[in-house]
């Protein structure tokens, strides 16, 4: 179509309709060749890539509104990303919320929320931009998830707060130790003789009295039940295979007694309690023990492995300690109590619906817990590694794991409490911070495949100090953060625009690692606290000037008539600087034009409509290159068009000239090509503004000559200067029906002769249609731009 002759009717001076009747009558209405098929496009479709949204944005004021804050909003992750653009930036204070709009891509899910302290510590967080056209921050936004009193209701029993404290909980209630008595007619164990089935059945008490050793053994196992051993002075069983004990029968190791034996194996309702000293060199076992418990008060060795296979419950007092290379509770409704001091050189395993309930010192090598299994920790709790698998870890006091691996599992970190890990590697986990609880990952945080929450469940900040973050992408992967929580960390894998890698919804926002706000009181429970806050000398942050990303705006030349659609007859990247005073209102702008390309063989002039701001509102207009404009297109002493109820600047006369060819040769479009040519456009205002948009920019060109009645091409959806033709307009869209009735620059089938882009567009070569260099192009414009809103990020 660049070679086709075009008539420029607007050449003579037109002021009857009925004489453009008589020009035109013989010229049909044109088919488009942008689509296969003559596909008719919705007039309710724009053709724009970007919308416009108002912002409040309200901060939290620590200073009584004496200074301001700095509020700026971006596209993309502004501080661990590299490419975040500027949408908007201003001063907010407690007397004074942010208000103001932002033009972003229509394909934009979130932006990015930036704020500066009075003195200098930065916060960010997302915001959801996605099908809303108003967008309010509030510092009293409604919180999400489990709150802490329904985490509270989860500590079932045994817990106690802190005397005259709101903070969590820190110690609990301990189990009273039972008072165990001999039997008087117990009888004496003495020498190393057997006691067999006739002698327990004639006798239901045995004792190892008191400075005494017996070496035999007792028939426990015999079938005969209700037996009970008590140990006053030495058991030393070690010699024989194992101590074999069931059918309700038990041995009680009483204070200040010793029993020493190779192996125990329990069944069918036996049981062993210490109130002594025992230890088994081997394996120490339990089966069976569905309703039984078993009791350590004084110290218990177990060489290798103590086993509970079938339920039960096991209770180390607070006097207990107990020592154990591996401790395997591997079956259900396995209860473990710690009380004293529990020590676990290898693995220690806690069962499907089993729960070990920690309000002692404890300290594990490895472990390992699966589907709804819990670990409760109200005392201290030290692991190296931690195996974690679709169950639940309360960390009501402090919870350190040197390593935590977790797969499912969900985490709760009560009010004041801290869960400290140096590596976490996470997949599907959730963890619940109450109010000023702490989760402190000291080296690395690693959150895979499956999504990872991390969420602020109180009514005040809690922290989540976090040294590095390594994430997979999102939506179903990586990490998320919400609700009433600070995330410390200044080492982060960076979100793209188009692919995100976390998300952080506000009020939950970033702060820098050593830069944590959130005051946190020392307890028993949290290593110190957070109480070293620096915040240095508060003053104003100031906003002098505001540089606000790259739109593109690329043009077909042969309005009313159809194009190619390569869309590269005019091409020009416009940036907007905006310059605010203290009440964010704006007093100048700077628009930077950048000339890409002219893939037109015709005359033609650019030129951008100040929507909405009448030519007395402009002080004036500096161009930084003069030479491209005012022969052309007048200019008034202000540096506006003359005669036009808006103000229009203009981007240059001539576009080929401002290449400085002298013939209309294409520039830039069939390879090879030009260096861009910058034109910067200074703009005053008389009154300040109380905003400024790229939506406020009425981009346009001029492609039949200069004069008054001038053929103008602009974006779908806005209105022509006062210098269009009209009764050009009025006759294509009556007559020819060439032009759409809802808009002079959308064709009868909804086609555009302009499209503006929120990027730096990459133009089609010459003769080359857009659809055939976008694949996304068509199905985003026969969808009404509901489907594939970022077409122009790919070419093929």
């Amino acid at each position: 179509m660049k070679n086709i002759a075009f008539v420029l009717i607007s050449l003579i001076s037109i002021t009857s309709c009925s004489k453009i009747e008589d020009i035109y009558k013989e010229t049909p209405r044109e088919n488009s060749n942008l689509f296969n098929g003559n596909f008719v496009i919705s007039e309710a479709f724009n053709w724009s890539s970007t919308k416009t949204i108002d912002v409040r944005i309200s901060v939290e004021d620590k200073y009584n509104a004496k200074y301001f804050y700095k509020v700026e909003l971006f596209d993309n992750d502004p501080v661990f990303g590299k490419n975040a653009n500027l949408l908007a930036a201003g001063l907010a204070k407690g007397t004074q919320d942010y208000t103001g709009q932002i033009s972003i891509p229509t394909a934009l899910e979130y932006i990015y929320l930036k704020e500066t302290s009075p003195v200098g510590i930065t916060s960010v967080t997302m915001l959801a931009v996605k099908n809303i056209n108003t967008l309010t921050v509030s510092k009293t936004a409604s919180l999400a998830g489990v709150s802490t009193s329904a985490l509270g209701n989860q500590l079932r029993a045994g817990v106690v707060f802190r005397s005259g404290s709101s903070q969590a909980v820190t110690t609990a209630s301990m189990t009273a130790i039972p008072t165990v008595t001999v039997p008087a007619n117990a009888v004496p164990l003495v020498g190393n003789t057997d006691y067999g089935w006739s002698e327990v059945n004639a006798n239901k008490a045995f004792v190892v009295k008191a400075g005494t050793t017996f070496t035999g053994s007792v028939a426990l196992n015999s079938g005969v039940g209700n037996i009970k051993v008590y140990v006053e002075g030495t058991w030393d069983a070690s010699s024989k295979w194992a101590l074999d004990v069931n059918n309700n029968n038990g041995i009680i190791v009483m204070n200040g007694g010793t029993l020493k034996m190779a192996n125990f194996q329990q069944g069918n309702q036996g049981y062993l309690q210490n109130f002594g000293t025992t230890t088994v060199t081997n394996n120490l076992g339990m089966s069976n023990g569905s309703g039984v418990t078993y009791l350590n008060a004084g110290t218990l060795n177990v060489t290798n492995d103590f086993s509970m296979s079938s339920g039960g419950t096991f209770i180390n007092f607070s006097t207990g300690k107990l020592n154990v290379k591996k401790f395997n509770a591997s079956s259900e409704n396995t209860q473990i109590e710690n009380e004293g001091t529990l020590t676990v050189a290898d693995e220690f395993t806690i069962p499907s619906t089993g729960h070990f309930i920690n309000k002692g010192t404890a300290t594990v090598t490895n472990m390992k817990a699966n589907s709804t299994g819990l670990i409760r920790n109200l005392g201290t709790l030290n692991v190296k590694t931690g195996d974690i698998t679709n169950a639940n870890v309360e960390a009501v006091c402090h919870t350190i794991f040197e390593t935590l691996n977790t797969n499912g599992g969900k985490y709760f970190i009560f009010e004041g409490s801290m869960l400290k890990t140096g590596t976490l590697v996470a997949s599907g986990s959730e963890f619940n911070l109450s109010a000023l609880s702490i989760l402190d990952v000291t080296d690395l945080a690693q959150f895979t495949s499956s999504e990872n929450k991390i969420k602020g469940t109180g009514t005040t900040k809690a922290l989540a100090r976090l040294k590095k973050v390594q994430s997979a992408q999102s939506t179903n992967g990586g990490i998320s953060y919400s609700g009433n929580l600070e995330v410390a960390c200044s080492d982060h894998t960076a979100n793209g625009q188009w692919n995100r890698y976390y998300t952080i919804t506000s009020p939950a926002s970033f702060v820098p690692y050593d830069q944590s706000t959130v005051v946190i009181a020392s307890t028993d429970c949290n290593a110190g606290g957070n109480n070293n806050p620096t915040p240095g000398t508060p003053g104003d942050q100031v906003v002098p000037e505001v540089v606000l990303g790259t739109y593109s705006y690329a043009f077909e030349d042969l309005w009313p008539s159809l194009g190619d659609y390569d869309m590269n007859d005019f091409v020009v990247d416009v940036k907007i600087t905006k310059y605010q005073n203290e009440a964010n209102k704006v007093t100048k702008v700077k628009l930077e034009n950048k000339i890409r390309s002219v893939g037109a063989n015709r005359r033609l002039a650019a030129a951008i409509q100040l929507d909405r701001i009448p030519v007395a509102n402009v002080k004036s207009v500096i161009y930084s290159q003069a030479s491209l404009v005012g022969k052309n297109v007048p200019l008034t002493d202000k540096g506006v068009e003359s005669g036009q109820t808006y103000a229009v600047v203009s981007i240059c006369d001539d576009a080929h000239k401002a290449f400085g060819i002298l013939n209309t040769d294409f520039i830039s479009t069939q390879g090879g090509g030009y260096n861009p040519v910058d034109a910067a456009i200074t703009i005053e205002f008389n009154t300040p503004l109380d905003n400024f948009t790229y939506e406020m920019l009425n981009t346009f060109i001029i492609t039949n000559g200069y004069q008054t009645n001038r053929n103008e091409v602009h974006l779908v959806g806005y209105d022509a200067t006062d210098k269009i033709n009209r009764s050009l307009v009025l006759h294509q869209t009556d007559n020819v029906m060439q032009l759409s009735k809802s808009s002079p620059f959308r064709s009868h089938d909804g086609y555009p002769w302009a499209i503006c882009v929120p990027v730096s567009f990459v133009y089609p070569p010459e003769y080359k249609r857009i659809t055939g260099v976008y694949s996304k192009f068509e199905s985003w414009a026969k969808s009404a731009g509901t489907t594939d809103q970022d077409w122009y990020t790919t070419t093929d």
